[in-house]
C-alpha cells in the first residue's frame, strides 16, 4: 500500500519513569536513552489494537533529554536485589503507520481485509478518539509494567531536544525467537527506525517521507 501523510499516526507519551533494555540481556538492566521500536510497537497497540492489522513504528523523537536513576528492586523472592538503571521523567513522540493483515478468526477461518483503506480510516480514527477519550485497549507503559505512561495528543509546538547518539539496540525477535538488533542512530533528538522486513529500496522511501513530517 502507498504511503502518504494520512497512512501516520504521531502521539506524545510520557512517563514518571521508564526502561527499554536488551530483553536477551542475562546482567542487570540498563536502559537505553530512547524507547526501542518493540516497546514503542506495543506502546501503540496498547492504545488500540485489532487482529485485522499491525503497527509499524517509523520514527521516535526525544522530546526530553535522557536522565537516568539507579533503582533496586527485588523481582523474585528467591534471588537477590537486581538493579536497574531506568530513566526519569521521560518523554518522546512516536509516529507509527497501520499494516492490514490477514488473521484468523476464533472459527480458525482466514479473514481476507476488504478494504484496506476504509480500514486503515477507520482505525486511525479510532486511534485518535482512544488519546482524546483516554480510553485504551490496554493500560500503556513505559518499557516495564509498572511504570506507566500518560498519552497525550500531539504538539507540533513541542520540538525534539538536541540530543545525538549511537549503539547497537534491540529491534525485536523473530518468528524463531532470534533477537535481531540494528545500529541506532539518534540524530538532533530523532530516531528513524528502520523496517527489518523491507527491501532496501522501499526502506529508503520510508525514510523520505517521514524525515518530511516535520522540518
Amino acid at each position: 500500500m502507498k504511503l502518504t501523510y494520512d497512512d501516520i499516526v504521531s502521539a506524545i507519551v510520557v512517563g514518571d519513569f521508564g526502561c527499554f533494555t536488551d530483553p536477551t540481556s542475562k546482567v542487570e538492566r540498563a536502559s537505553y536513552p530512547i524507547m526501542t521500536p518493540s516497546a514503542a510497537k506495543s506502546l501503540i497497540a496498547q492504545i488500540h489494537g485489532k487482529p485485522e492489522f499491525n503497527w509499524e513504528i517509523l520514527k521516535i523523537e526525544l522530546l526530553s533529554f535522557p536522565k537516568f536513576f539507579v533503582e533496586t528492586r527485588k523481582e523474585f523472592i528467591k534471588k537477590a536485589p537486581r538493579k536497574n538503571k531506568i530513566l526519569i521523567n521521560p518523554k518522546y513522540r512516536v509516529f507509527a503507520k497501520i499494516i492490514p493483515e490477514e488473521y484468523i478468526n476464533l472459527d480458525g477461518k482466514k479473514i481476507k481485509t476488504p478494504n484496506k483503506g476504509e480500514l486503515v480510516k477507520k482505525h486511525m480514527n479510532q486511534f485518535k478518539s482512544n488519546i482524546r477519550r483516554g480510553k485504551y485497549y490496554k493500560n500503556p507503559y513505559m518499557g516495564l509494567s509498572q511504570y506507566r505512561a500518560e498519552i497525550l495528543e500531539d504538539d507540533e509546538s513541542i520540538l525534539p531536544v538536541d540530543y545525538n547518539d549511537e549503539f547497537t539496540m534491540f529491534f525485536g525477535f523473530k518468528k524463531n525467537r532470534n533477537p535481531i538488533f540494528f545500529n541506532a542512530k539518534i540524530d538532533k533528538g530523532t530516531m528513524i527506525v528502520p523496517n527489518i522486513s523491507e527491501p532496501a529500496n522501499n526502506a529508503s522511501k520510508i525514510i523520505e517521507i517521514i524525515q518530511g513530517i516535520r522540518k
